[in-house]
């Protein structure tokens, strides 16, 4: 669809009301957000933040092995 300026435009996608229901479901970044609550490298995190001038995050993946998002070995 072009307007007169000759520039395209966006189209939104139509979504049904059973979308939203399982809108958790198909987003994937639910899904991502997965906290492993419990493991080394979540433990070491907790006590890592608020640290000034670090990220916890990448300190404790890397002296633990661990992901954080997963709690697997790397």
């Amino acid at each position: 669809m072009q307007t007169s300026s000759g520039c395209s435009k966006s189209v939104g996608v139509v979504l049904k009301s059973s979308d939203f229901d399982r809108f958790d479901e198909l987003n994937p970044f639910t899904q991502m957000a997965s906290n492993p609550a419990g493991t080394r490298v979540h433990r070491c995190v907790q006590k890592l933040k608020g640290k000034k001038g670090i990220n916890p995050y990448a300190v404790c993946q890397a002296s633990t092995g661990q992901s954080y998002r997963t709690g697997k070995k790397l």
